[in-house]
């Protein structure tokens, strides 16, 4: 009889580690275009599914044990005192409904997506805590998920699907995310991963293996085109780098590997450009119809009297589309609407007042669409996003403060504090 519980043990705890490899998996990947949110709808219900099954086999496990084993972690008090305040700001909501679902198309962000978490963290650290092969399954299982994404985002960049989409997914992709931004934030997140491993494997094609995967997720992350997720990305790299360096140093190991992996990731951003620096081509049609070299740069130039112009700009060898756009722009107006930190700055100093108004537990989890509007500040009416309706502050901090109140957003630090004081130690 003894043996059968074993068995029986063993048994929900694979189907528990089973679940949460389908769940990293599958969650980057699913998307449904019958519903009305096609992409973060579809996912969300996929997770709080998937919560439901994890909890109820770790309820039967429970059950069959005569026990419920529950792994305590250092986090535990900042995680309670988080929760402590998404509640509160769930009960003083000015509206509960919206609170605890999250805001409707998303459903995230409200007070069932953040049980849905802590019952996930609680679940995998009880489970995966002690199994060293389980772990790196589920790494693996993640960066095979990074490596469909990645794929199917180069893929998009070369038209495989600009015909199903209403927006120019070649100049912009978003692959299985449905939004660059998204997209550019789950790479960056996954993106240490790669390429630390790259330079620990002992096994060489491992190596390989590692730094071409670093090499797909850091080219798919410059066709999104996102401000934030390239900068991220240039940060994340840039302290990887002196950790690896640090450590390289330290034990008398080769740094050429390093380096030329660094340099190929240069060379691409010089390939294919970003927001900020412009690819060949780019470079080409510029110096032979004129004009500066680094626009985003240019006005900052001009301010200590430099410039990337070496030549005049050359109207005749435009299109009349870029004849319009010039002429446009000689009288200070915009093409392609207002710049987005305007915009974000104009939100920002809204959100912070929805802060001042309610201060302690905020208007109430993922309400900023409801209370935005009853602040939203005069300059809003002159920026080309005068119409668009803002539903988050476009900054979690911010967000946080208009939502949950200064309770909630130190909270969140909290958390956030007790995480890296967990981690850093060990590197």
């Amino acid at each position: 009889m003894p043996q059968k519980n074993i068995e029986t043990d063993s048994l929900y705890a694979k189907i528990i580690r089973g679940l949460f490899y389908a769940l990293f998996f599958l969650t980057p990947l699913i998307l449904w275009t019958k519903t009305s949110e096609v992409f973060e709808f579809n996912k969300m219900l996929f997770v709080y599914l998937s919560t439901i099954a994890i909890a109820s086999t770790w309820l039967l496990k429970s059950v069959q044990e005569k026990k419920f084993t529950l792994r305590r972690t250092p986090l535990d008090i900042p995680i309670l005192i988080f929760l402590i305040s998404q509640i509160l700001s769930t009960i003083l909501s000015i509206d509960p409904h919206t609170s605890f679902w999250g805001y409707y198309s998303r459903f995230h962000g409200g007070l069932a997506s953040t049980l849905s978490y802590i019952v996930l963290f609680y679940a995998l650290v009880t489970h995966f805590s002690d199994k060293s092969k389980s772990i790196a399954n589920l790494i693996y299982t993640i960066l095979v998920s990074g490596l469909v994404v990645s794929v199917y985002g180069v893929l998009e960049h070369y038209g495989i699907d600009k015909d199903v989409w209403v927006q120019d997914v070649q100049n912009r992709v978003f692959s299985t995310l449905g939004q660059p931004n998204w997209l550019s934030a789950y790479l960056v997140a996954i993106l240490p991963i790669p390429f630390l491993s790259t330079f620990s494997q002992k096994n060489r094609l491992y190596s390989y293996l590692y730094g071409s995967l670093t090499f797909l997720i850091f080219i798919t992350i410059l066709f999104t085109k996102s401000r934030s997720g390239i900068g991220a990305t240039v940060i994340t790299i840039t302290l990887s780098l002196i950790y690896l360096l640090y450590r390289s140093i330290r034990s008398k190991k080769k740094i050429f590997p390093l380096l030329l992996l660094s340099f190929s990731l240069l060379l691409s951003t010089f390939l294919i450009g970003s927001p900020w620096t412009p690819n060949p081509g780019e470079i080409q049609k510029t110096l032979s119809v004129g004009g500066p070299l680094l626009p985003a740069f240019e006005k900052y130039l001009n301010q200590v009297g430099l410039s990337s112009q070496l030549k005049p700009l050359d109207t005749e060898k435009l299109s009349d589309q870029e004849k319009w756009q010039v002429d446009l722009e000689s009288k200070g107006i915009r093409v392609g609407g207002s710049n987005s930190m305007e915009i974000r700055s104009i939100v920002w100093k809204g959100a912070v007042e929805l802060g001042k108004r309610r201060p302690f537990f905020g208007y109430g989890l993922e309400t900023f669409g409801y209370t935005y509007y009853n602040v939203r500040p005069e300059e809003h009416n002159l920026v080309s996003e005068w119409d668009f309706l803002y539903n988050k502050a476009h900054n979690e901090y911010l967000n946080l403060l208009a939502n949950a109140g200064l309770i909630g957003l130190l909270s969140y630090l909290l958390l956030i504090a007790a995480i890296f004081k967990v981690f850093l130690p060990s590197y």
